[in-house]
């Protein structure tokens, strides 16, 4: 099914970018995401998550904390290219696309709304926008349940609520689902997987973490120059060279 973006999600994605572009950086993550979905002003995502006590005055705050500056005033190019916003993205956050683009389907949709990408949000687990949802005491899983109930519109939802949560403690979700992990994960440079390893038991065990970085598939860091200046330096010795 060939998925697109409502003109809600693209206003989500215009005023991440626009976040991201006033606090100068050149990456666009979920908690951009998160404060374009807060700007909606509208919305059954935008409902739930106000009424839970989380507004875009406290995301911009986690922001400001992040990259260590206030926001500056900024104006708006006229009509951004889509492909100028997408290659600002986190690998993180195309993930979370993924995932959004994952729950329309199971809706029989081919649209992509800001629900489904507050719950691609969740499903994905591991972001900033998660422990920001955490830190202001909201329950992802009961806003997973909710949300889906609210936009199921009376249809049957796969893998939702108890299933959910046993996707992510390991045990067989579903089969689309996995294969979306599976081309997020194996994905080299080149599109490939990796089958002829010369360390097949390393790439069964552990991950390339290298490799990884020269694929731009970790999120950005910021505000650890010195921390990682020091394992740096830790590493380079020729004695006692375990920064652990």
């Amino acid at each position: 099914m060939m998925m697109r973006l409502s003109e809600r999600s693209g206003g989500v994605l215009v005023t991440a970018y626009s976040t991201a572009k006033s606090f100068g950086l050149n990456y666009i993550g979920t908690e951009h995401l998160l404060a374009g979905i807060l700007a909606e002003h509208e919305g059954f995502a935008y409902n739930m998550l106000t009424q839970a006590g989380l507004t875009i005055e406290k995301v911009q705050a986690v922001i400001m904390k992040m990259s260590g500056r206030e926001p500056d005033e900024i104006e708006m190019e006229a009509n951004i290219e889509p492909e100028k916003i997408i290659s600002m993205f986190t690998p993180r956050t195309k993930r979370v696309f993924e995932l959004g683009g994952y729950e329309a389907s199971i809706r029989k949709l081919d649209i992509i709304q800001p629900e489904h990408i507050l719950l691609g949000i969740i499903r994905e687990g591991d972001s900033v926008a998660m422990r920001l949802l955490r830190a202001n005491k909201i329950d992802p899983r009961a806003l997973y349940d909710q949300l889906s109930r609210k936009i199921s519109s009376g249809k049957t939802i796969r893998n939702t609520g108890d299933e959910m949560m046993r996707d992510q403690a390991g045990q067989p979700e579903d089969p689309d689902i996995n294969e979306i992990n599976r081309n997020l994960s194996q994905r080299d440079g080149k599109g490939k997987e990796k089958n002829n390893s010369k360390t097949p038991s390393l790439d069964k065990f552990g991950r390339d973490l290298t490799q990884m970085a020269r694929e731009e598939r970790f999120d950005p860091i910021i505000g650890r120059e010195d921390e990682i200046n020091r394992v740096m330096q830790i590493l380079c010795r020729r004695t006692k060279n375990n920064p652990v």
